[in-house]
């Protein structure tokens, strides 16, 4: 995770970050006119309480708590001091928005991955452990380490709003601030998109460009043919295997077994290694080799997961899961 760090007091004239000129300032909609302390990301400025911050953040707590020499009438805004974040403005109006207005913090309603990740990226740096933890809980529960929990979630959106390159976006930020137990059903997800996207990027609606990071990227195409390979030693394993001993016709569930090969995996290959059980898949064969086909899915299904972040050059699940632990999420 990041190492926390303290945001600073700038005094104009000497070490103040070269990000706006006065004439530039956007004064944000957080403004409390009886605020006693501005914060200013690029040149978008806050007005909020110290206390309010000090309370939510051990960081900005510990920095209060160190006498300030005394700033003269040009270093103030409204009489306040002036703190100087690295952080985009963006980020700091989601965890103001939370913290000021409890804003994007009811855990019933999704919210945008630029939400996560903006409570992700401060909650880490000030120790802000409110937004931090809210989103932990619904990265987590989007991107489970248990393949039980994602088949209770039947693979849909609930915690996160879902939008274009979002797959994308939750592996970057995962692999940006050390969350590895995300990152294997992440990578997972990426692998389903062409080579060439995966390259290039995905246009988000906003038109912007989704792109791995590039270690991310290397991650995925070396191992997309390595999933090929797995699936069939695992989920779809039934496909070449023999059919049920009390089967009596056996050249036809052979063939009908050979049907849904050649359908999902020629000319080209599916990745479908988490796909469910299908029920047509039963129509081409007697109902003893279908329930020892659904078993072997089963299994092979289970098997592919545990093997899933080896795939990507990740630690087992096992140890993944102690980040999770760690985090009391």
């Amino acid at each position: 995770m990041s190492t926390p760090s303290q945001p600073e007091v700038n005094r104009k004239g000497t070490d103040e970050p070269e990000t706006a000129t006065d004439s530039s300032i956007v004064r944000s909609e957080i403004w409390f006119h009886d605020g006693n302390i501005v914060l200013q990301a690029g040149r978008t400025q806050f007005k909020i309480y110290q206390g309010l911050l000090s309370a939510n953040s051990t960081v900005f707590a510990d920095m209060f708590s160190i006498p300030q020499p005394p700033l003269s009438g040009g270093d103030l805004v409204e009489g306040c001091a002036v703190i100087h974040l690295s952080d985009s403005a963006v980020d700091v109006t989601y965890v103001l928005e939370a913290l000021c207005k409890r804003s994007h913090v009811t855990i019933d309603e999704p919210v945008s991955i630029s939400v996560v990740a903006a409570f992700v990226r401060l909650g880490q740096k000030y120790q802000i452990d409110a937004v931090l933890s809210e989103a932990l809980k619904r990265l987590y529960n989007e991107f489970p380490v248990e393949l039980k929990n994602l088949d209770d979630k039947r693979y849909d959106w609930d915690k996160i709003s879902y939008s274009k390159g979002i797959n994308i976006d939750v592996a970057n930020l995962a692999r940006e601030q050390n969350l590895l137990s995300v990152l294997p059903y992440a990578l997972h997800l990426c692998c389903y998109v062409r080579s060439d996207v995966t390259m290039q990027g995905v246009q988000r609606k906003d038109n912007t460009i989704a792109k791995l990071a590039p270690i991310n990227e290397r991650a995925v195409l070396a191992a997309s043919h390595s999933i090929l390979l797995l699936q069939s030693s695992t989920t779809f394993s039934w496909l070449t295997a023999d059919g049920s001993d009390e089967c009596d016709t056996h050249q036809d569930c052979n063939n009908g077994r050979n049907q849904i090969l050649r359908n999902s995996f020629f000319p080209l290959p599916l990745y479908t290694c988490l796909a469910t059980w299908a029920r047509e898949w039963e129509d081409n064969m007697c109902g003893a080799c279908a329930l020892k086909a659904q078993d072997r899915h089963a299994v092979g299904r289970q098997k592919y997961w545990d093997e899933l972040p080896s795939t990507f050059g990740l630690p087992d699940w096992e140890e993944l899961k102690k980040e999770r632990v760690l985090s009391n999420i």
